[in-house]
């Protein structure tokens, strides 16, 4: 079975903060998921509101 996880997060006032604790905190949380087989991080990604 394959599960797909999608989080969008609106313009960060601080780009680079965003980015590290993305990578320090929230993929390491993330790579601890049982039968995680491979994970992406996309950016330049706008959602689109209707």
């Amino acid at each position: 079975m394959t599960v797909r996880f999608l989080a969008l997060y609106g313009t960060p006032t601080d780009p680079e903060a965003f980015d590290r604790h993305y990578r320090e905190v929230h993929i390491p949380l993330g790579r601890r998921l049982p039968g995680l087989r491979r994970y992406t991080v996309g950016r330049d990604i706008e959602a689109v509101d209707y």
